[in-house]
């Protein structure tokens, strides 16, 4: 039986603004009726990483990391780091595990991109599983990358 937008959205199935969860301090929860979701802005208390969790009957399960990544200067570094960040990672030492998941994965969207002050690392998939697999992977890769000399050479063109 599908659930309505009501039972997924209402505010009282959240914890209130203050509560803690996982590590997380929820700082505030909104419905949004006209788009039929419910926002909870959420703060890691260890580090003050901020997370949006956006609850919507949706078969989508979507996830993105973002990092500020203000440019100094016109040397496009904040891109290079981006195709730096997809080379590999402690625990996916591979080289580009992202094209090596594609075929693998069930994902309907996988991507990353640098805008002019930050970047992202998206995906969105169906499938529970697979949401979970590739949420480590893409944590991995932008918490954890292996930033090799090599790769900068490749991807920054000799820098």
């Amino acid at each position: 039986m599908r659930r309505s937008y009501a039972s997924i959205t209402s505010l009282e199935h959240y914890p209130q603004p203050g509560e803690q969860i996982h590590g997380f301090t929820l700082k505030e929860k909104k419905h949004v009726p006209e788009l039929h979701l419910t926002a909870l802005q959420l703060e890691h208390d260890k580090t003050g990483a901020q997370y949006l969790h956006v609850a919507r009957e949706d078969k989508n399960n979507v996830f993105a990391i973002n990092f500020k990544t203000n440019p100094v200067d016109r040397t496009g570094l904040p891109h290079i780091l981006e195709h730096v960040t997809l080379c590999g990672s402690e625990k996916f030492p591979v080289r580009d595990p992202f094209f090596k998941m594609m075929p693998r994965s069930l994902a309907n969207f996988m991507n990353a991109f640098t805008s002019s002050d930050y970047t992202s690392y998206p995906f969105a998939t169906t499938n529970a599983q697979d949401f979970r697999n590739l949420a480590s992977v893409y944590l991995d890769a932008t918490l954890h990358p292996l930033l090799k000399r090599t790769d900068f050479l490749q991807e920054g063109c000799g820098l």
